[in-house]
C-alpha cells in the first residue's frame, strides 16, 4: 500500500511541475483588449505573429503588426484590353 501512495505521490508532482503547453483563456482577451482571432486563427491552435510576440513577452506593448502588402488598383478597362 506504501509503494502506491508513493508512485500517486511521484505521479502527482511531476504532472504539477511538468511545463504546460500554455493555453488562451478569456482574461487575455480582456488584458490586451483584443479578440481571441488577433492571436489564434479562426478554427486552429497555431499562433499568429502577434500569438507568438505575446507568448515571448507576456504583453502585445512593442507588437507591430507587419504591413499589408499594398496592391496597385485596376485600370478601367484593364481587363477587356486583355480579351482583344
Amino acid at each position: 500500500m506504501r509503494e502506491v501512495v508513493i508512485s500517486f505521490g511521484v505521479f502527482a508532482a511531476i504532472l504539477w511541475l511538468a511545463p504546460s503547453s500554455g493555453s488562451a483563456s478569456p482574461e487575455y482577451g480582456r488584458r490586451t483588449g483584443k479578440e481571441c482571432t488577433y492571436c489564434h486563427p479562426p478554427a486552429n491552435y497555431t499562433l499568429t505573429d502577434a500569438g507568438k510576440f505575446y507568448q515571448a513577452h507576456k504583453t502585445l506593448k512593442g507588437y507591430q503588426p507587419k504591413a499589408e502588402p499594398k496592391t496597385e488598383p485596376a485600370k478601367p478597362g484593364a481587363e477587356s484590353d486583355k480579351h482583344r
